[in-house]
């Protein structure tokens, strides 16, 4: 977290908030937005998975609401703003992912636990997604092979773009080069994690997939049901999709 310094001199470190736990808990959220205000934080940077990316974005939300619990705004479990609902949120954003799956760095969703409810809520706002996206493949060498679950959300984003009824030539032309990528790239980066190439190359696919999922955004049966079990059974919604995939594949 960053604020804001003399004119000419660039920005000065506010503050670390490291506390996040995994699917973006709305406690995550509401303590870091108190984080950040009582540091006088006026520009977030992002560095880590999806949970991190996710978690910034709804503090990012809060403080331009000002609201001191994000569970007020997805009651239901869902928020959908647009224009003119939906305005610029003048708060400066860097993402810097750590996996390649989730493309939360470039992607208008926030999906955060509520613990009360046990239910994962999605905030829905074209300016809630960074500035500035950066894709630095070093950042994700050496992840586990269970990286391969985040390799399988970003897979799932692009079918289902793919597959969705509002598809255009454009989702479809992100959506079928980000299922090339990681079809291509994927057992490399799972294999060896060392391999830079295949680990660009993920990243590309994960922004892309989930672009074309964003701008499709339409039925989405695999997420749906993976957040729903994701939220019951704390269970990552990458390795829910990567289950159904395999059943898929038996079925067949």
């Amino acid at each position: 977290m960053f604020e804001s310094a003399p004119k000419g001199s660039g920005p000065e470190l506010a503050g670390i908030y490291l506390d996040i736990a995994q699917d973006a808990e709305s406690s995550s959220v509401n303590n870091a937005v108190s984080y950040a205000r009582e540091v006088g934080a006026d520009a977030l940077l992002a560095v880590g998975g999806g949970s991190v990316l996710d978690t910034v974005k709804g503090v990012k939300y809060a403080l331009h609401k000002g609201l001191s619990d994000i569970k007020t705004v997805i009651p239901k479990g869902i928020l959908f703003e647009q224009f003119p609902d939906a305005n610029h949120i003048p708060i400066p954003h860097i993402a810097m992912p750590t996996t390649a799956g989730t493309g939360s760095e470039v992607s208008p969703i926030a999906v955060i636990y509520n613990e009360d409810a046990k239910m994962k809520g999605n905030i829905i706002n074209p300016y809630i997604s960074s500035d500035i996206a950066v894709l630095d493949p070093e950042l994700t060498v050496g992840l586990p092979a269970a990286t391969a679950f985040t390799g399988f959300d970003a897979l799932t984003h692009a079918i289902e773009a793919l597959a969705s009824p509002i598809a255009t030539a454009l989702t479809d032309a992100h959506a079928l080069q980000a299922i090339r990528l990681i079809e291509q790239n994927l057992p490399a980066a799972v294999t060896n994690g060392e391999n830079i190439h295949a680990r660009m190359e993920m990243l590309f696919a994960s922004l892309m997939g989930i672009t074309a999922f964003s701008c499709a955004l339409n039925a989405i049966p695999v997420h749906n049901f993976a957040h729903a079990y994701g939220a019951l059974f704390r269970i990552p919604h990458g390795l829910w999709s990567w289950k159904c995939c395999q059943i898929c594949i038996s079925l067949r």
